[in-house]
């Protein structure tokens, strides 16, 4: 199965938002028909992700050598940023221990605003725990950074 955004053109057609998308829509073959289930986009702002995705990419890329045998990826990292900014779910296993699992950071679990506030606790969380002594605003700026060089 192919996850992917696309924006619908005012001819009706429809293009991929990104170039990412497009690439994972390449290996269909023209002018085959294929199915598709659609999920709008209303209350999220789909380069607001690309901007907190790039933030979890940095700060896994710049890890200090103690933290990084505790992630095999960014996607074990953001889970943890999650957890520690307060956004998460607690269960108990068979044996009464709480677990807490990460919220999902869908569109569809996960309003704009709540979105945002994680956004904001993680650049706290990541300066605290990840990356001691980091500049807010130098994170920031090098998110934005990374995002522009994509376009």
């Amino acid at each position: 199965m192919i996850e992917a955004h696309i924006t619908r053109r005012s001819d009706g057609s429809f293009i991929p938002s990104q170039e990412e998308d497009r690439a994972k829509l390449a290996h269909i073959e023209e002018r085959k028909t294929i199915k598709v289930k659609i999920f709008q986009v209303k209350e999220r702002n789909y380069m607001f992700l690309k901007k907190y995705m790039a933030l979890i990419d940095l700060t896994f890329e710049n890890l200090p050598e103690s933290l990084e045998i505790y992630f095999n990826n960014a996607t074990d990292l953001r889970r943890d940023i999650t957890v520690q900014s307060g956004f998460y779910d607690i269960k108990f296993d068979v044996f009464g221990n709480e677990i807490k699992l990460p919220k999902s950071i869908s569109f569809a679990k996960m309003n704009e605003q709540t979105f945002r506030e994680l956004y904001n606790t993680s650049i706290d969380t990541i300066i605290k725990f990840y990356l001691k002594g980091a500049d807010a605003d130098d994170l920031k700026q090098e998110v934005i950074n990374r995002i522009a060089a994509h376009f």
